[in-house]
């Protein structure tokens, strides 16, 4: 029996293949290494091939070389020892940009040893001749800066980084309007031993360049067709300073006006008039020379590219008709509209050679994935762990349909969510959406069931920030209290309401804002002809401003409120867990989740009917990623709106740590409670995910 077992597994090890050739790379740092080991990867001539090719080392040599030398390590010095596919062993060496001992074989395996010697970075940059914009500000264009620890990593020098940061000065005081800035290195001081290295750096703005006038005229070419250049080509009027950046918009605006008239084929050609000079700055005339083409109608449209998607629903987003003038305006919209589908990769138009006094129009899409699963992973102070995933699946009936399904566990809840989204109704930014979701969550002081079912309108203003949405929403909620006691409001009751909701977002980024600011009102009516047991309403706005005060520091600013009231109802008469309930890492950090909700005598929470709470955070960054946080949170609220705007007032405050993820801030806070009532805890501690608003 063993001599058959073994019989059997030589058969099978000689029948393998031969084992897949393998690159490594050591000596950059585990996850550098591994960044490198996927550079390399892709620079494999023939990845389909059992060996690489004899050249892969050199290749290799040069990835690793710029690679290095970008991240300041301008020597060094990297060896590859590799195996050829007879099995034969050698070495190669890379020093001072020469290489030897290149292999001249294909080759099974390879591994790059990497020394990196000395790191080079920024010891000071001195600039000269800077008048317009703050030194700190023109400095942060070589290395970033505003960290309280300073350490040469975040200050590396590289060839690469000098020629970016010069362009980068000169285009910022380019678009200031100084056309003539130049920036020149007078100084540049090399230390090979340490890697410090001086800059000096002179920068001559010269005149600063504003409009005058701007003038559009036909070219000599579109004359002779008999064009009236009085009523298609107006002259303007313009007082702004002068870019590079403002020329082509004034270009940009003219072709599109063009355009819109049916003229697909319009190009501009600009150029500008220095005409005087009035306190140190020239003003210049600007002149813009169009030559529209041949008029144009508009025949068919074509797609080239449509598999799953149905090609009559693709040409209900265009907004032409055959036979009209040639809109390009109009088509670069349709291009746009079929890209916010988000069931397309890339989508593209070629305008056709005119055929029979009309022009067709081809627009090539490559279809994206259909289906996308992630895995969903947080952590709450109060919910502690969070996990769950999320199921997409995109372009349902060949009609970019959408539909989402979210499932997420805690050590508090289970929470399951779906949504189906039809976009763009008859080509306006209007979409059409049904929500089906269900939530069991333990709170502090009851248990949360609820049911909702909630179909809806939202509107995207196109061009501008702003949401809009409309929706009827119908729950079934339940509070269930963890003994017999009286707390205000229904613990059963089913919910019919409208809820109209507006938002405008100005931040830089929704996950971690460091500039901006978001405004965004909530309003919900529930009566019985909705089909809801009760009557009230659900007020809830939301106000938040993030500023940059210098570098690495940055403020951040909440302000909100909510209130229930009953117009046309009983007041009080309003489902238990329609209440606030502030407190937490989000809201009060003082205390834990809901702990800064009103209380009666015994200490029970009985959820606010009105509130208003504002929050004043001040950041310093310490490292590229982490930063200190200073905040202070206040609320003043009333478990009954007659109290309006509170009876109750109080005020935390703290500090803590924060780590940058893709996800949001990684958060460690701490929030003492300033002004406790009888039964308050005097402090809570909070780890996070996300930014708190």
């Amino acid at each position: 029996m063993r001599v058959a077992a073994f019989w059997l597994l030589a058969m099978l090890l000689t029948a393998a293949p031969l084992a897949a050739k393998t690159v490594e790379v050591r000596g950059h740092g585990l996850f550098e290494n591994l960044r490198l080991r996927n550079f390399l990867r892709q620079i494999d001539i023939d990845p389909e091939s059992e060996t690489f090719a004899p050249g892969f080392v050199e290749d290799g040599f040069f990835l690793i070389n710029a690679q290095l030398r970008r991240a300041g390590y301008l020597d060094p010095t990297i060896r590859a020892r590799f195996v050829t596919e007879d099995g034969a062993e050698g070495r190669s060496e890379w020093a001072r940009r020469r290489s030897e001992g290149l292999p001249e074989a294909p080759l099974q395996s390879v591994r790059f040893e990497i020394e990196r010697g000395v790191l080079h970075y920024f010891d000071a940059v001195m600039i000269e001749g800077l008048s317009v914009i703050p030194e700190r500000e023109a400095v942060g264009f070589f290395h970033p800066s505003g960290f309280l620890i300073n350490r040469r990593a975040f200050r590396v020098y590289s060839p690469d980084r000098l020629g970016r940061g010069q362009n980068n000065l000169v285009r910022r005081l380019q678009v200031l309007g100084y056309r003539e800035a130049s920036v020149e290195v007078t100084s540049l001081d090399i230390d090979g031993e340490s890697g410090a290295v001086r800059l000096a750096l002179r920068v001559s703005e010269g005149p600063r360049y504003r409009v005058r006038h701007v003038r559009e005229r036909l070219s000599a070419v579109a004359a002779n067709v008999g064009l009236a250049a009085e009523t298609i080509v107006p002259t303007r009027e313009k007082g702004v300073v002068f870019s590079a950046d403002l020329e082509r918009d004034f270009a940009t605006e003219t072709r599109n006006r063009f355009f819109s008239k049916g003229y697909p084929d319009t190009t501009v050609r600009s150029g500008f008039e220095i005409v005087d000079t009035v306190d140190g700055e020239r003003l210049v005339d600007v002149l813009l020379v169009v030559n529209p083409g041949a008029r144009a109608r508009f025949g068919t449209a074509e797609f080239d590219g449509l598999e799953v998607t149905r090609e009559r629903y693709a040409r209900s987003l265009l907004d032409l008709e055959e036979g009209e003038w040639l809109d390009r305006v109009a088509l670069e919209e349709a291009r746009f509209r079929l890209a916010r589908l988000g069931v397309f990769s890339d989508v593209q138009y070629a305008i056709e050679p005119e055929s029979d006094g009309e022009r067709d129009v081809k627009f090539v899409i490559e279809e994206d994935a259909r289906h996308e699963f992630s895995i969903i992973g947080g952590w709450g102070s109060y919910e502690r762990l969070r996990a769950g995933f999320e199921y997409s699946r995109f372009n349902i009936w060949g009609r970019a349909h959408r539909g989402d399904l979210k499932f997420l566990q805690t050590f508090k809840g289970t929470a399951g969510d779906y949504v189906y989204r039809i976009p763009f109704l008859r080509q306006a930014p209007v979409s059409l959406n049904f929500r089906l979701a269900g939530l069991q969550r333990d709170e502090v002081s009851f248990k949360r069931r609820e049911f909702t079912f909630e179909p809806g309108l939202e509107y995207r203003r196109p061009g501008s920030d702003q949401r809009i949405g409309l929706r009827y929403r119908f729950q079934r909620l339940r509070s269930i209290f963890p003994e017999e006691a009286e707390r205000p409001g229904l613990e059963s009751a089913r919910v019919g309401s409208l809820v109209l909701e507006w938002s405008l977002d100005r931040r830089d980024m929704a996950v971690a804002p460091t500039d901006g600011y978001r405004v965004a009102v909530s309003a919900e009516y529930a009566d019985t002809w909705l089909g809801a047991n009760t009557t009230y309403q659900r007020f809830l706005w939301r106000a938040s401003y993030h500023r940059e005060l210098f570098a690495g520091s940055r403020v951040h600013v909440r302000l909100e409120q909510g209130a229930l009231t009953y117009w046309g109802g009983t007041e009080g008469a309003t489902p238990f867990n329609r209440r606030f309930f502030p407190g937490g890492e989000n809201t009060v950090r003082g205390f834990r989740e809901g702990g800064a909700s009103p209380r009666d005598h015994d200490g029970e929470i009985l959820g606010a009917e009105v509130y208003t709470l504002g929050t004043l955070e001040w950041e310093q960054r310490l490292t590229p990623s982490f930063f200190f946080v200073f905040f202070t949170d206040a609320i003043i609220e009333s478990d009954r709106i007659g109290n309006y705007p509170g009876d109750t007032f109080i005020l935390t405050g703290g500090g803590g740590l924060r780590y940058a993820t893709p996800l949001g801030p990684l958060r460690l806070e701490y929030g003492r409670n300033f002004v406790r009532r009888d039964g308050d805890r005097g402090a809570a501690l909070h780890l996070s995910l996300g930014f708190p608003f």
